[in-house]
């Protein structure tokens, strides 16, 4: 599942982390995770907290941060990345899983930093 952006000249539209089967962005999370040998936070924020925190961290004058709270809603939301949208614009089929698509992910987010 490598995060695609795809713009098609006809349709003019973009489609982000194409995956198959449907996965939450927790699961995304989770598999980046263990592809870069990190443990994600063993336990939950309540969403409420977290929303209030990441909306005060993003009015900090720090580039880093300024679309926190953006991220944090999106996260909050579990957004479920699904092909079926893709497969029927593009004639386009995942053959790779989740995990191996992840790992080939973070081996090239590590090859071109």
């Amino acid at each position: 599942m490598p995060a695609w952006r795809w713009q098609n000249d006809l349709h003019r539209e973009s489609i982000y982390n194409v995956s198959a089967p449907a996965y939450t962005m927790r699961e995304i999370v989770d598999g980046l995770a263990k592809g870069l040998g990190k443990k994600p936070l063993p336990g939950r924020i309540p969403a409420s907290l977290a929303l209030g925190l990441s909306k005060g961290i993003s009015l900090l004058p720090v580039n880093r941060v300024k679309g926190l709270h953006g991220t944090v809603k999106k996260w909050l939301a579990e957004d479920v990345y699904d092909t079926q949208r893709f497969e029927r614009a593009y004639g386009f089929k995942m053959e790779i899983d989740i995990e191996e698509g992840l790992r080939r992910e973070v081996e090239w987010y590590r090859g071109n930093r």
